[in-house]
């Protein structure tokens, strides 16, 4: 992975909520993967796999790509976490499984937004 985003993925991390991977968490790209019918970039496999399940620490923001009505009025938004291999809630397969029917085989989540946004990547078609 790219050092500048490690380097900035490390400053934004809060390493005071560690959650601890899968076991089987190549075997989890492996099914993301094939659902989506795509090879996924390295460097995202890379980030699931070191910083997936992290937090971000608090009062770090971004700026959207298209505002929601949860957006601040200065068109900002926060970062809660970033879903990952892991045995719990931020779960990548049961957050995609969830909201499937929803977000369809173009748009990936990747990390939830304050007030239960999701954000996504698009990995087909349009996006």
């Amino acid at each position: 992975m790219n050092q500048k985003l490690k380097s900035a993925l490390n400053k934004i991390i809060d390493p005071e909520i560690a959650v601890p991977q899968k076991e089987d968490a190549y075997k989890s790209i492996h099914m993301i993967e094939r659902f989506y019918r795509v090879d996924l970039p390295s460097d995202y496999k890379e980030f699931l796999l070191e910083y997936g399940g992290s937090f971000i620490k608090d009062n770090i923001m971004y700026k959207p790509i298209e505002i929601t009505p949860v957006t601040h009025k200065d068109g900002f938004d926060s970062i809660g976490g970033l879903y990952g291999l892991t045995d719990d809630a931020y779960n990548i397969e049961s957050v995609i499984h969830t909201y499937k029917d929803v977000l369809g085989k173009e748009l990936m989540p990747f990390a939830d937004a304050d007030g239960g946004d999701l954000l996504c990547i698009g990995i087909k078609g349009r996006y």
